[in-house]
Parts: C-alpha cells; sequence; structure tokens
C-alpha cells in the first residue's frame, strides 16, 4: 500500500483489517489471557511507543522511515537465514522485553509495520509455532487498536479512508481462512521458512521505495 499511496493513508487502509484479524486470532483458542499475562510488559511498552510513533509519523520524512524499517527487516531475516540463533535466557528476558516493546511500538506508529522487533523477542524467547501465532496476534491487536486511536487524534482516517479500509475485511478474511488451513500441514521450519521469505520481500520493496 505504501507503494502506491502516502504512507499515512496507507497505514489508515489497512487499520480496520488488522484489528479485526487479529481480534480474532488472538482470542481464538482461549489463550489470550495466557499470552497477555506472559507479554504484558513488552506489549505495554510497545504502546507507549506507538503513540510516540505516531506523532513522528507526521513530522519526519516517510522515506527515511521506510528505508530504516526495510534495513531492519533485512538484518532480522539475515540473522535467522544464517541460522545464528539469538537466545534470551529468562534471567535476561525482563530487561529485553521494554526496549524492544517500545523499538516494535516506534516502528507501528511510524511505518505500520507492527511486531517485528516482538517477533524476533519471541523466536529468542524459543516459543512454539502455535504461542507464537497467538502472542504476535496480540501484539498486533493492541498495538493497531493505538495507531487507530492516534491516527483518528489527527484526523489521517476520514471517512473515504474508513470505508476502504472496512471493504478491505473480505480479503482480508479470506486470505486468514486460507492460511489457517495451511498451518496445519507447515512444519515448524517450513512455517519460519514462509515468514521469512515474506519478510525479505516486503523489505526489498520498502528499501526500494525510501532511496527511490
Amino acid at each position: 500500500m505504501g507503494s502506491v499511496v502516502p504512507l499515512p493513508t496507507a497505514i489508515a487502509f489497512i487499520a480496520i483489517p488488522v484489528v479485526a484479524t487479529n481480534l480474532y486470532q488472538a482470542f481464538e483458542g482461549g489463550r489470550a489471557l495466557e499470552m497477555l499475562r506472559k507479554y504484558w510488559v513488552i506489549n505495554l511498552c510497545s504502546v507507549a511507543g506507538t503513540v510516540i510513533g505516531a506523532q513522528i509519523l507526521f513530522l519526519v520524512d516517510a522515506r527515511i522511515l521506510t528505508t530504516l524499517l526495510g534495513i531492519v527487516v533485512v538484518v532480522y531475516v539475515a540473522i535467522n537465514a544464517t541460522r545464528f540463533r539469538i537466545r534470551i535466557s529468562d534471567r535476561a528476558a525482563p530487561w529485553a522485553a521494554p526496549p524492544l516493546g517500545i523499538l516494535s511500538g516506534l516502528l507501528t506508529g511510524t511505518t505500520g509495520s507492527v511486531g517485528i522487533p516482538i517477533a524476533l523477542y519471541l523466536q529468542a524467547r524459543d516459543v512454539d509455532k502455535e504461542s507464537f501465532l497467538r502472542a504476535i496476534a496480540l501484539t498486533f491487536l493492541i498495538s493497531a487498536s493505538m495507531l487507530v486511536l492516534a491516527l483518528i487524534e489527527k484526523g489521517a482516517i476520514s471517512e473515504t479512508n474508513a470505508m476502504i479500509s472496512a471493504i478491505s475485511l473480505v480479503p482480508a478474511f479470506a486470505g486468514m481462512m486460507i492460511g489457517q488451513r495451511l498451518r496445519g500441514y507447515l512444519s515448524e521450519d517450513r512455517f519460519r521458512m514462509f515468514v521469512y521469505v515474506f519478510l525479505l520481500i516486503a523489505a526489498a520493496n520498502l528499501i526500494r521505495k525510501g532511496l527511490f
């Protein structure tokens, strides 16, 4: 979306589908409260970062922000593709969660891309596939909801943008249902590979847009 329309508009377009789909995924299976109790610190910090990032979105050149995000994603994928494993121990987790949560929120508010640092944190904690999906869906839901409120406050979600965003619910839920069916056939390694490939393609496009 950010390749064809201004970044604030693109974020407004995806606002409703991101909130709605992750509302469903976060509460599916009845583990939402478990994930909230387990990761409340990193999500609270992400909320604070999102509020700050949404203010930055309207002050900084969007090309700088998109390029920066693309670079962060490439580094993230490279670390995992080379099988260099970052591990966060139980002792280090309380110290790592706040800065990664704030960084995640800043990226959410400035680029609309939710959860990359938190995804890195979850993988470093070596959580299983199902827990990863539930936890990241909860993060998406919380951060995206805060982002929507911030955009409304800034007047970035007009009636037209809201209508387009609502219509986008149809393909969003269709894609989610297909993805849920495919998920059961994927091993842990293949699941991660698909995530990395998707992120790398998105990152290349962000860098392209930011530089050219």
